[in-house]
């Protein structure tokens, strides 16, 4: 299933030259969903170079993604929050190094499962 785009409440890119930021309160990738305790505000801009792609990049949460539409943006934005969700999440967390055990503990006060 392509990500919840519906979900999305912000998002305006009417020149490729402007930044613009999109709000996630939920996202679903192969019969999993959850739900963002506070809205997840992520910048996005165009590349440099050619102006072609979309990126998507929040730090905090080590997500990085591009795509060529606002829909691929959209499932890669909800494939890889879900795949960071059930590879640091769900997983006991044993071998994590620190930084990955950081970034599970933020991801689990951030989002719930639906």
């Amino acid at each position: 299933m392509i990500g919840i785009a519906n979900k999305v409440v912000l998002f305006n890119m009417m020149k490729p030259e402007l930044e613009t930021t999109i709000e996630i309160k939920e996202v679903e990738w192969k019969n999993q969903r959850l739900r963002f305790r506070n809205p997840l505000v992520i910048p996005v801009k165009y590349d440099e170079e050619m102006h072609e792609l979309m990126i998507a990049e929040d730090s905090a949460i080590n997500l990085f993604v591009f795509a060529h539409t606002k829909d691929e943006l959209f499932q890669e934005i909800n494939e890889q929050i879900l795949f960071m969700w059930n590879k640091y999440v769900k997983s006991s967390g044993a071998k994590f190094t620190k930084d990955a055990l950081k970034l599970r503990e933020l991801l689990a006060t951030q989002l719930e499962e639906v």
